[in-house]
């Protein structure tokens, strides 16, 4: 990101994805639900869940998959997310 201006705006819808719809908040992660992280105070960065503890990460043309559970990523989970449509 290219400014601290930008993250809050990333920040911020995000956050009306979550509040409005179609994605809802989950507690019990399944495969494909959207992890999303704080980074720098704001939540900005997410993640695809592979299992309930694993996440396809990707950063600046990289993929690896990580144990968010275990590594630093943990101290800045928001939450499980799944898009569900509405009918």
């Amino acid at each position: 990101y290219a400014s601290i201006e930008e993250r809050a705006e990333i920040s911020g819808l995000i956050n009306v994805g979550i509040e409005r719809g179609p994605w809802r908040r989950v507690e019990t992660i399944r495969p494909f639900d959207g992890l999303l992280f704080r980074v720098r105070g704001h939540a900005t960065h997410v993640a695809i869940a592979k299992t309930e503890r694993h996440m396809l990460h990707m950063h600046v043309g990289r993929s690896s998959l990580i144990d968010w559970t275990k590594t630093g990523w943990r101290n800045r989970f928001i939450g499980a997310f799944r898009y569900e449509v509405l009918t």
